[in-house]
């Protein structure tokens, strides 16, 4: 099981942070992000919050490709990135039936194959390691 992530966690890493990072079109463009990306109505009211969302997922995403990088950073970032997405998984099955849920059922998707790959990842390394 060790190989598999040995294998995998720079491409997978790489690919899904990119991704991830993709949410920083919130950050620059947050009506065209929403209404394109997320199939959501672009509400000027909150444009601060949805440009706010977009910077810190898209420095997730940024924290993910320095894991994919730098294998001394894997062990906080791979932290604080399966329990960021284990919560967006989390509101979106809470809200699931609202409408507003509907757009971001595609990354929640995605967050639970992330939130699972850490959680492998962190499963399947030596017992040393693990302390």
């Amino acid at each position: 099981m060790q190989r598999f992530f040995d294998t995998t966690f720079r491409p997978f890493f790489l690919l899904t942070g990119a991704i991830t990072a993709g949410a920083a079109g919130l950050l620059f463009l947050p009506a065209w992000t929403l209404k394109m990306i997320f199939q959501l109505d672009y509400v000027p009211a909150y444009t601060v919050l949805a440009q706010h969302w977009g910077a810190m997922v898209g420095l997730v995403g940024l924290a993910m490709i320095l894991a994919a990088l730098r294998s001394e950073w894997r062990t906080p970032i791979l932290i604080f990135v399966g329990l960021e997405k284990a919560c967006l998984v989390l509101l979106v099955l809470m809200n699931w039936g609202q409408p507003a849920a509907a757009g971001f059922v595609g990354g929640a998707l995605m967050d639970v194959l992330v939130s699972l790959y850490i959680l492998g990842y962190f499963w399947a390394r030596p017992r040393s390691v693990r302390g």
